[in-house]
């Protein structure tokens, strides 16, 4: 082989050598900017995550405010059912004396009736009195001017 020939062939592997080295900056390179694009959509990734997290928080809080609002809310309803008992037993006294009431009334009425039936007769009685006592007093004063006149 000649010289020539074997600087050629030399050559030739030298350009090959660099165009690889070439392709290979620009694999190095297209590397480099896919790392860059991965790091930057893990950067996005963990934007992501953080105000996902902190949302997941804040519901958390709203559930907790809700938790401590069904609590309070279940308390006041305790109360108000205790308070309806409470008006429910007086409804059942005031029932159970408004007929005890209802049964003196009816008793009051059979008494007046008895009471204006007896009143009644007594009345008839000193009426009837009366006008014996008119006639017996007429009677008398009659006589006593009988008498007189004699």
């Amino acid at each position: 082989m000649d010289n020539e020939m074997f600087q050629g062939q030399v050559l030739n592997r030298l350009e090959q050598i660099f165009h690889k080295l070439d392709q290979n900056d620009d694999f190095q390179e297209q590397t480099l900017n896919r790392f860059e694009q991965i790091s930057q959509k893990l950067n996005q990734n963990d934007k992501f995550q953080e105000q996902a997290l902190n949302r997941f928080e804040q519901i958390s809080q709203k559930l907790n405010q809700n938790d401590k609002f069904q609590e309070q809310a279940l308390i006041r309803f305790e109360q108000v059912f205790e308070q309806l008992k409470v008006l429910s037993d007086s409804l059942d006294t005031l029932s159970v004396n408004q007929e005890k009431m209802q049964l003196d009334i009816t008793n009051i009425r059979h008494s007046q009736v008895r009471m204006e039936h007896d009143i009644n007769k007594k009345i008839t009685s000193l009426f009837d009195f009366r006008d014996s006592q008119l006639k017996a007093n007429k009677e008398f004063a009659e006589r006593l001017s009988r008498l007189e006149t004699k």
